[in-house]
Protein backbone atom coordinates (compact mmCIF):
# COMPACT_ATOMS: atom_id res chain seq x y z
CA UNK A 1 0.00 0.00 0.00
CA UNK A 2 1.34 3.43 -0.91
CA UNK A 3 1.38 6.11 1.78
CA UNK A 4 -1.43 8.61 1.41
CA UNK A 5 -0.37 12.23 1.09
CA UNK A 6 -2.12 14.42 3.64
CA UNK A 7 -2.38 18.15 3.00
CA UNK A 8 -2.40 20.28 6.14
CA UNK A 9 -5.16 22.82 6.58
CA UNK A 10 -4.32 26.46 7.30
CA UNK A 11 -3.54 27.41 10.90
CA UNK A 12 -6.53 27.27 13.29
CA UNK A 13 -8.67 25.48 10.69
CA UNK A 14 -10.20 22.00 10.76
CA UNK A 15 -10.18 19.53 7.88
CA UNK A 16 -12.60 16.65 7.48
CA UNK A 17 -10.95 13.59 5.91
CA UNK A 18 -13.33 10.82 4.88
CA UNK A 19 -13.51 7.46 3.14
CA UNK A 20 -15.92 4.61 2.60
CA UNK A 21 -15.49 0.86 2.44
CA UNK A 22 -17.83 -0.96 0.05
CA UNK A 23 -17.83 -4.75 -0.32
CA UNK A 24 -19.91 -6.47 -2.98
CA UNK A 25 -22.56 -8.81 -1.69
CA UNK A 26 -22.75 -7.21 1.74
CA UNK A 27 -25.76 -5.23 2.90
CA UNK A 28 -23.73 -2.46 4.53
CA UNK A 29 -20.89 -0.03 3.97
CA UNK A 30 -18.30 1.21 6.43
CA UNK A 31 -17.83 4.94 6.80
CA UNK A 32 -14.80 6.62 8.28
CA UNK A 33 -14.24 10.26 9.14
CA UNK A 34 -11.27 11.95 10.79
CA UNK A 35 -11.35 15.63 11.73
CA UNK A 36 -7.83 17.06 11.98
CA UNK A 37 -6.33 20.36 12.98
CA UNK A 38 -3.66 22.28 11.04
CA UNK A 39 -0.84 20.21 12.59
CA UNK A 40 -2.57 16.98 11.42
CA UNK A 41 -3.54 16.07 14.99
CA UNK A 42 -6.75 14.06 15.03
CA UNK A 43 -9.41 15.99 16.91
CA UNK A 44 -12.10 13.31 16.62
CA UNK A 45 -13.16 10.36 14.48
CA UNK A 46 -16.33 8.66 13.33
CA UNK A 47 -16.36 5.00 12.29
CA UNK A 48 -19.62 3.17 11.73
CA UNK A 49 -21.49 0.78 9.48
CA UNK A 50 -24.42 1.97 7.41
CA UNK A 51 -27.03 -0.49 6.19
CA UNK A 52 -27.71 -0.68 2.46
CA UNK A 53 -26.14 -1.57 -0.87
CA UNK A 54 -24.45 1.55 -2.22
CA UNK A 55 -22.03 2.33 -5.02
CA UNK A 56 -18.65 3.73 -4.03
CA UNK A 57 -19.61 7.21 -5.28
CA UNK A 58 -22.87 7.20 -3.32
CA UNK A 59 -21.02 5.81 -0.31
CA UNK A 60 -18.52 8.69 -0.50
CA UNK A 61 -21.39 11.18 -0.56
CA UNK A 62 -23.06 9.50 2.42
CA UNK A 63 -19.77 9.51 4.33
CA UNK A 64 -19.17 13.21 3.64
CA UNK A 65 -22.73 13.97 4.74
CA UNK A 66 -22.34 11.96 7.97
CA UNK A 67 -19.05 13.71 8.72
CA UNK A 68 -20.59 17.15 8.21
CA UNK A 69 -23.59 16.21 10.38
CA UNK A 70 -21.25 15.01 13.14
CA UNK A 71 -19.22 18.23 12.96
CA UNK A 72 -22.38 20.34 13.13
CA UNK A 73 -23.72 18.42 16.14
CA UNK A 74 -20.42 18.99 17.96
CA UNK A 75 -20.03 22.66 16.94
CA UNK A 76 -16.90 21.98 14.89
CA UNK A 77 -16.36 24.39 12.01
CA UNK A 78 -14.93 22.52 9.04
CA UNK A 79 -12.87 24.65 6.67
CA UNK A 80 -12.04 21.98 4.11
CA UNK A 81 -12.71 18.37 3.22
CA UNK A 82 -10.58 15.72 1.60
CA UNK A 83 -11.51 12.23 0.50
CA UNK A 84 -8.97 9.56 1.36
CA UNK A 85 -8.90 7.86 -2.00
CA UNK A 86 -6.74 4.77 -1.58
CA UNK A 87 -8.88 2.81 -4.03
CA UNK A 88 -8.19 5.28 -6.86
CA UNK A 89 -11.91 5.81 -7.38
CA UNK A 90 -12.86 8.71 -9.63
CA UNK A 91 -14.12 11.00 -6.90
CA UNK A 92 -13.97 14.01 -9.20
CA UNK A 93 -17.43 12.98 -10.34
CA UNK A 94 -18.59 12.98 -6.71
CA UNK A 95 -17.04 16.36 -5.92
CA UNK A 96 -18.31 17.95 -9.14
CA UNK A 97 -21.89 17.13 -8.14
CA UNK A 98 -21.72 19.98 -5.66
CA UNK A 99 -21.15 22.53 -8.42
CA UNK A 100 -23.70 21.51 -11.04
CA UNK A 101 -27.40 20.86 -11.50
CA UNK A 102 -28.10 17.64 -9.65
CA UNK A 103 -31.77 17.10 -10.43
CA UNK A 104 -30.87 13.97 -12.44
CA UNK A 105 -29.57 12.14 -9.34
CA UNK A 106 -32.82 10.55 -8.26
CA UNK A 107 -32.37 8.87 -4.88
CA UNK A 108 -28.98 10.53 -4.29
CA UNK A 109 -30.44 14.00 -4.69
CA UNK A 110 -31.30 14.44 -0.99
CA UNK A 111 -27.72 13.63 0.02
CA UNK A 112 -26.19 16.21 -2.31
CA UNK A 113 -28.75 18.82 -1.26
CA UNK A 114 -27.86 18.18 2.41
CA UNK A 115 -24.15 18.62 1.65
CA UNK A 116 -24.86 21.81 -0.28
CA UNK A 117 -26.91 23.13 2.66
CA UNK A 118 -24.00 22.49 5.05
CA UNK A 119 -21.66 24.36 2.72
CA UNK A 120 -24.07 27.30 2.38
CA UNK A 121 -24.60 27.49 6.16
CA UNK A 122 -20.86 27.69 6.56
CA UNK A 123 -20.76 30.64 4.19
Amino acid sequence: MNPIDWLASPSSCLKLNFDVSVRRGKNFIGIGVAIRDSSSKVVTTVLKPMLGNFSVDLGELLTLREGLLFAKRHNLVINSTEVINSAKVDVLSVASLLNYDVSFLGDALFIVLDIKAFVLMRG
